[in-house]
C-alpha cells in the first residue's frame, strides 16, 4: 500500500491501494468496457490543464494531473450524465500507435475511494439537476478531475506500481457512475427517466492525450540522495 498526499493538499493523506499496476512488455489486458464493439454515443476528450508533483518517499513522488474531461453527445438522442464522474484506470504507452495496439509500458489501477468521499445520490422520479446533466445531441459537458501517478525518482530503479519519467500517450477509463453498480436500481431509474434521456452508467474509454513527465520533474519531492 502506498500512502499518497491528497492532490492539492499537504495535510491530508489518502491511502491508495495499487491494484495490478504493471509495467507491460507487449500487449496488456483490455479495459473492461461493457460493449467493445459498439461505438459509444458519448465521447470523452482529455486536456491536461495543470501538472504538479508531491512527495511520497525517497523512491517515488506523485505526479498530479489536473485534467479537464469533455463529454460530448455523439448520438441522436438525449443523454443523462452524472456531474461527478471519476477516472478509474490509466493506460500509458510510448506513442499513440503503441497505445492503440495495446503495447503499454504502464497500466494504473488505483483503488477506488470515491464512494467514501461522495454519498450516492438519490435516484428520484426525475434526474436531479443538482447531480445530473442532460446533454442534447452535439452538446458537451466539462468536468475537472485530478489523477495521481506514482513516479520513480530514479530512472535506473524499477519501483513497483510507478511509472518512469518521459513522454507518453495515455488513455483513461472514465466511470460516469462511480458507485456500486446496483443493476436493479439502475435499470429502474433508467426506465423512469427514459422520457428525459438515456442514463449513461457504463465506463467510457477516453480519447488519447500526450503526457510529459520531464527528467527533473518531482526530484525536489524526493529525499536527498534519491536523485
Amino acid at each position: 500500500m502506498l500512502v499518497f498526499p491528497r492532490p492539492g493538499g499537504t495535510r491530508h493523506r489518502v491511502a491508495v491501494l495499487i491494484l495490478g499496476a504493471v509495467a507491460c512488455v507487449g500487449a496488456c489486458l483490455a479495459f473492461p468496457l461493457a460493449s467493445q464493439d459498439a461505438i459509444p454515443p458519448l465521447s470523452v476528450g482529455v486536456r491536461i490543464v495543470d501538472q504538479k508533483y508531491e512527495y511520497v518517499d525517497q523512491k517515488a513522488f506523485l505526479t498530479v494531473l489536473e485534467m479537464q474531461l469533455r463529454f460530448t453527445n455523439k448520438g441522436n438522442h438525449l443523454l443523462i450524465l452524472y456531474r461527478r464522474p471519476a477516472v478509474d484506470i490509466g493506460r500509458f504507452a510510448l506513442d499513440r500507435e503503441s497505445l492503440e495496439s495495446g503495447k503499454l509500458v504502464f497500466e494504473d489501477r488505483p483503488y477506488h475511494l470515491y464512494a467514501a468521499e461522495h454519498p450516492i445520490p438519490t435516484l428520484s422520479a426525475k434526474p436531479s439537476r443538482r447531480h445530473f446533466v442532460v446533454l442534447n445531441p452535439g452538446e458537451s459537458f466539462d468536468r475537472k478531475v485530478r489523477y495521481g501517478i506514482a513516479t520513480g525518482c530514479r530512472d535506473s530503479e524499477n519501483v513497483p506500481g510507478s511509472i518512469r519519467r518521459g513522454r507518453f500517450s495515455a488513455r483513461f477509463l472514465v466511470d460516469p457512475w462511480p458507485f456500486p453498480k446496483d443493476s436493479a436500481k439502475i435499470m429502474e431509474a433508467q426506465e423512469r427517466w427514459s422520457s428525459q434521456g438515456a442514463w449513461i452508467t457504463d465506463p467510457i474509454l477516453s480519447e488519447p492525450v500526450p503526457i510529459l513527465i520531464p527528467n527533473d520533474a518531482g526530484l525536489r519531492q524526493c529525499k536527498p540522495g534519491s536523485k
